[in-house]
């Protein structure tokens, strides 16, 4: 068996796991438990996060993942049952996470930092196909739903949002867990419980991997390079906050853009 060793690990990682690596890709492989757990391995630059195993490299290709492997946690070791590949987390540095102490600046400042975040308006002329702009008109609706503050229109428009679009984490969750990862750092809406109660309530429309993903927002569990967003943002650094942006545009084809579309509309 070839052993590899991972530089940090998510602390709340679940003890004794076991489960199936259900997707390989270049940066991250996927697997989850019986039970619908996730785990997940990744690469070096897709950061820490929830649940996350960080491996060394660039990418995941000198470790043998292969899709339907069982996999097995116990204690620090990761091992695949047919004994191809283990992964050692003995001596990696332990990630916690976090939302950063300050909160986002006041509006006139905050306005001038989130110019550096695309807006609908700018991805309408960008992302033409007819699922995208139904995804950018229903962010418009969900939005004036938030201002108006009426508790059944925003529950419906958050609906509307949940699995809309195509691939693993479709758009309107990649938006809706920005929109709760920038609201983490604001005041507390009187209609934020609404909102929370929409995301969890809708979860069984997407799919199970991006249903994770939305859960862990709920409980403010974002990956660190979503993190890193938030901290320029609450420090108000135009460079940091350029340089995070940048990283989180690096995930997925649109998921990034579309998260940091949300912490926009936050």
């Amino acid at each position: 068996m070839k052993t590899f060793h991972a530089s940090s690990c998510d602390s709340l990682l679940p003890p004794d796991w076991q489960g199936t690596v259900v997707g390989v890709y270049d940066r991250a492989a996927n697997l989850v438990s019986g039970q619908g757990q996730f785990l997940f391995i990744v690469s070096r630059p897709l950061g820490d996060g929830p649940h996350r195993i960080r491996a060394r490299g660039e990418t995941l290709s000198e470790i043998p993942l292969e899709s339907g492997q069982t996999v097995r946690f116990c204690k620090t070791v990761l091992q695949a049952e047919d004994g191809s590949w283990s992964v050692s987390l003995a001596g990696a540095r332990t990630w916690t996470g976090g939302m950063p102490d300050r909160k986002l600046p006041p509006p006139a400042q905050a306005s001038e930092l989130v110019v550096h975040l695309p807006s609908a308006e700018v991805l309408t002329f960008r992302r033409t196909s007819l699922v995208d702009q139904e995804f950018l008109r229903r962010t418009l609706t969900f939005v004036s739903a938030l201002v108006s503050g009426h508790l059944p229109t925003i529950f419906r428009a958050t609906g509307q949002l949940v699995g809309l679009g195509s691939g693993l984490t479709p758009s309107g969750d990649d938006y809706l867990r920005g929109v709760l990862c920038g609201l983490s750092c604001l005041p507390a809406p009187t209609w934020l419980p609404e909102l929370h109660r929409a995301v969890r309530e809708n979860l069984g429309r997407t799919t199970a991997l991006s249903a994770a993903f939305l859960a862990f927002s709920l409980d403010d569990r974002f990956s660190q390079l979503e993190l890193d967003l938030m901290v320029a943002l609450a420090a108000g650094n135009h460079d940091a906050l350029l340089a995070a942006t940048a990283a989180v545009l690096t995930v997925g084809a649109f998921s990034g853009e579309d998260f940091l579309l949300g912490v926009h509309d936050a």
